[in-house]
């Protein structure tokens, strides 16, 4: 049936390799291409938000088409300008 992972803000920020806060920002505010709105779908499981690994997937998937090249491509394997230092927690 597909998994049924649910992943923290900062779990599926580290999954799509950006910040929490731009998890919260896909979440509030979507992204938007030629009239076309795409929100990310949260849910909330004991009054904190969680993001379904398949809707972040599908999400993720619909972020490359409207602006055509993933974090992956900019950054490859040495990390991006959302990476948290070793030892450092993101605020």
């Amino acid at each position: 049936m597909g998994s049924k992972t649910s992943y923290s803000l900062r779990a599926a920020a580290e999954y799509a390799g950006v910040t929490k806060r731009t998890i919260s920002r896909w979440i509030a505010q979507g992204l938007s291409s030629e009239g076309r709105l795409i929100l990310l779908r949260s849910r909330r499981i004991n009054g904190r938000p969680y993001v379904h690994e398949r809707d972040l997937d599908l999400f993720l998937q619909a972020r490359s088409e409207i602006i055509g090249y993933t974090v992956e491509d900019d950054w490859g394997d040495e990390g991006g300008p959302d990476d948290v230092a070793e030892g450092q927690e993101e605020c």
